[in-house]
């Protein structure tokens, strides 16, 4: 069988990606960060942003403990308000999980199955990602990660793209292999998207510091990729502290950047 994602055509999706973090950063109050919130399953992509005012509250609020809150994306409480449920990235990634579902389908012999149905239960992801965000608040704060967000992502992940099972238990493998990689891809098409945004001047706070920007899964199932994105993103110099965050690491260098911030208002 051929590789289900060769050829695959991106088009859409890239501009999708782009189109809403770019919305997301002008539509944005100041921040100091922005993050990329997805759920493992596909159905939950967001823009958040640590803004200004947050960090603020946070550090009135929490004092000398505020980096335990600081830092998990999904409790930061602005998101960009993408209309039309469930946004032109999910629905894009939604039709690239139907294209490499019958691509398998194909190769295989046309084995039964229904792909990605992106009008059922539109916005039950949403319901998945609140959940998680309200059950999974204490644990995240505990583990440093967002773990405590596996109820939720329990409760909402079979609402993107839908997995018939096959009578072929092979095919039913190459089929979840080629979604992994889909996920992947998409991924990596975000980070390519981040960083060329970055590179065309525009991801920056409106002191005219580049926003830190970074990965994040909502539903814990990559807790590595906040740290793997950041290093990608981001400058080096920062990499060791951004690691550090939760203990402090970054205190000193957002300390600086919101003096900044509030010297330019």
């Amino acid at each position: 069988m051929s590789d289900p994602l060769e050829n695959l055509d991106y088009t859409d999706l890239d501009t999708a990606i782009s189109t809403t973090i770019t919305n997301a950063v002008t539509a944005a109050p100041p921040a100091v960060a922005l993050a990329i919130g997805l759920v493992e399953d596909l159905t939950g992509f967001f823009v958040a942003a640590l803004t200004l005012q947050r960090v603020r509250n946070l550090s009135r609020e929490h004092g000398d403990k505020r980096d335990e809150y600081l830092w998990s994306p999904s409790e930061w409480g602005w998101e960009h308000d993408e209309p039309g449920a469930p946004g032109r990235v999910t629905v894009a990634i939604w039709a690239l999980a139907d294209e490499v579902r019958e691509r398998v389908r194909d190769a295989g012999g046309g084995a039964d199955g229904v792909g990605v149905d992106g009008h059922r239960d539109q916005d039950r992801h949403e319901n998945g990602r609140e959940t998680g965000r309200e059950n999974g608040r204490e644990n995240g704060r505990e583990n440093g990660h967002e773990n405590g967000h596996e109820n939720g992502h329990e409760n909402g992940r079979n609402d993107g793209p839908d997995e018939d099972s096959h009578e072929d238990p092979d095919l039913d493998a190459i089929e979840d292999t080629a979604i992994a990689a889909l996920g992947k891809a998409y991924e990596d098409r975000i980070v390519a998207c981040l960083a060329d945004l970055r590179a065309r001047g525009q991801l920056r706070t409106a002191g005219g510091d580049e926003l830190w920007v970074w990965l994040h899964y909502a539903d814990a199932s990559d807790e590595d990729i906040d740290d793997r994105t950041f290093g990608q993103l981001n400058h080096r110099a920062l990499v060791k502290p951004f690691a550090e965050r939760w203990v402090g690491g970054m205190a000193e260098v957002l300390d600086r950047r919101v003096a900044a911030m509030l010297a330019d208002e």
